[in-house]
């Protein structure tokens, strides 16, 4: 029993001085994931913006029937964009990881021991820019999943329902 209790809080501090180092390697190569955390946001807020506005227009129906397609293609690009952004993180992640590699390169070898040290300091500064990339796909991967695809895609079928009465609306001479 013991026993397990002290490798429960070795391992916790482990993840802790892992985390710890991963906070700090948010100013040497990281930066680049946080980039995309930059992309992602701009796109959520203009999905935010493109909701208020078809809400709006629902509200007004407006006469002009441009106005499904123009919100149908404005929803969709904004949508598009923001899923894009979260296919980004794990590339940009692996790219903050080459670049800290590279480096490695730099280091000078006559002294080996500090030579060692250093390699593994940039290899373990490599790695966080992957874990990095991973954790934010995989959170805005399942908030994605959970709250904006359903939500889109419900505007989205809503727009088509809307175009489709406009067409049939049109066919029986109802609108110009």
């Amino acid at each position: 029993m013991w026993y397990t209790v002290c490798q429960g809080v070795i391992c916790a501090m482990a993840l802790v001085n892992v985390f710890k180092q991963m906070i700090l390697n948010i100013f040497k190569t990281d930066w680049i994931v946080f980039l995309g955390l930059l992309l992602t946001i701009w796109s959520l807020r203009r999905i935010m913006r493109t909701k208020s506005k078809l809400k709006k227009k629902l509200e007004k129906m407006p006469d002009n029937p441009d106005w499904v397609d123009d919100m149908r293609r404005e929803l969709h690009t904004a949508y598009s964009i923001f899923a894009a952004s979260i296919t980004l993180y794990p590339l940009l992640g692996m790219f903050g990881t080459v670049v800290s590699l590279i480096n490695v390169g730099s280091v000078d070898f006559s002294q080996m021991t500090e030579s060692l040290d250093a390699v593994k300091s940039n290899f373990f500064t490599a790695l966080t820019s992957t874990a990095w990339g991973i954790i934010f796909a995989a959170v805005f991967k399942i908030f994605n999943a959970a709250f904006i695809e359903p939500e889109v895609e419900d505007d989205l079928d809503r727009l088509d329902e809307i175009a489709e009465e406009q067409r049939r609306d049109k066919k029986v001479g109802l609108r110009k």
